[in-house]
């Protein structure tokens, strides 16, 4: 029996892909630099001593194609005032701190600020700068299994496990490897995903899912990267002739 978090409208689903959405190979690395991954498109080398959080900027912009085919667009509008940025996925206007952690979510005419079962990961933590080998986080959501009623606790793991050069249809980058161990809080359940953040493009390239027990966490299917879009933090949209660094054309 496959399992989905709480809030499976179509919408809710598409948010989920930028963190975990965003979002992004189960890969187990060693915490040394040198093992072999067995996936072709990554070479593994080695993690520098720490990574700090991004600056997003208006006008950068990400693009991913899922297995199924369907592709999520990302794009930064603005910096609030509240030194987050407000974005425009899959026509719903978010806002993410630099770590890609959703903090709000415009729906029917307020800010959400606090998690809702469409919307149950504002407030969790995606990403915790600096990365490092070895550093690692934990949150719960509330969700369900197919075909129940009742709402269980699953609780994600993160770990930061390696790094490599992983190649993706937007190109090839270096990323840090982050696998993601999810269980039902209470229940034999339990689940593994790596997701790759990679710091030139300031989010994640690629989310591949591994082996998991019947009641599975996730709905959602591996992804990449198709397109991106970077402004340098001296640049804005409307002066800018160009992003600064990009991807292939964008897809329709």
């Amino acid at each position: 029996m496959e399992a989905r978090e709480l809030g499976t409208s179509s919408r809710a689903r598409t948010l989920r892909l930028r963190h975990g959405g965003l979002l992004l190979i189960l890969l187990v690395l060693g915490m040394s630099a040198c093992a072999t991954t067995g996936v072709d498109a990554v070479r593994v080398v080695q993690c520098p001593p720490s990574i700090a959080a991004p600056s997003l900027e208006a006008g950068d912009m990400w693009s991913w194609t899922g297995a199924n085919g369907e592709t999520v667009h990302l794009l930064v509008l603005r910096k609030t005032d509240e030194g987050l940025v407000e974005a425009l996925q899959a026509g719903v206007r978010v806002q993410y701190d630099n770590s890609h952690s959703m903090r709000k979510v415009y729906s029917e005419g307020v800010w959400l600020t606090e998690p809702t079962p469409e919307f149950p990961l504002i407030g969790k933590q995606t990403l915790v700068f600096p990365l490092h080998v070895g550093k690692t986080w934990t949150y719960q959501v509330l969700g369900h299994a197919y075909g129940r009623g009742d709402a269980l606790t699953f609780q994600s793991t993160y770990a930061v496990v390696g790094c490599g050069t992983v190649k993706v249809p937007a190109g090839e980058f270096f990323a840090v490897a982050i696998e993601e161990s999810q269980s039902i809080v209470g229940m034999q359940s339990w689940g593994k995903r790596t997701l790759w953040y990679a710091p030139d493009v300031k989010n994640f390239i690629k989310l591949t899912h591994g082996p998991a027990s019947p009641s599975s966490y996730w709905a959602s299917l591996d992804s990449e990267l198709v397109y991106y879009a970077i402004v340098a933090p001296s640049q804005s949209p409307a002066t800018a002739p160009g992003p600064a660094t990009s991807g292939p054309a964008p897809p329709k």
